[in-house]
């Protein structure tokens, strides 16, 4: 685990939060597909975690596709995921 992401659930946990990982595995496929296969395993995860819910990412271009992401698996932004 990256240093930052254990330091992000470190401060999570003092401050009373609980952190929902996900873990995307890799697909092999095309640029499209590896998106469509990415937004797949976002929908299954999301159905799993207490909502609201706040996701961190540590760039704009990730935020940017886990909006899209959310729209694909009817979760409205920012009433049930803040990005």
């Amino acid at each position: 685990m990256e240093p930052m992401v254990r330091a992000f659930r470190s401060r999570a946990a003092e401050l009373g939060c609980k952190c929902h990982l996900l873990g995307l595995r890799e697909s092999g496929l095309d640029p499209v597909g590896h998106f469509r296969a990415r937004a797949a395993q976002f929908a299954e995860w999301i159905e799993t975690v207490p909502k609201p819910i706040g996701l961190w990412t540590y760039n704009d271009r990730t935020c940017a596709a886990l909006c899209g992401m959310c729209a694909e698996a009817s979760v409205a932004v920012p009433e049930q995921v803040a990005l």
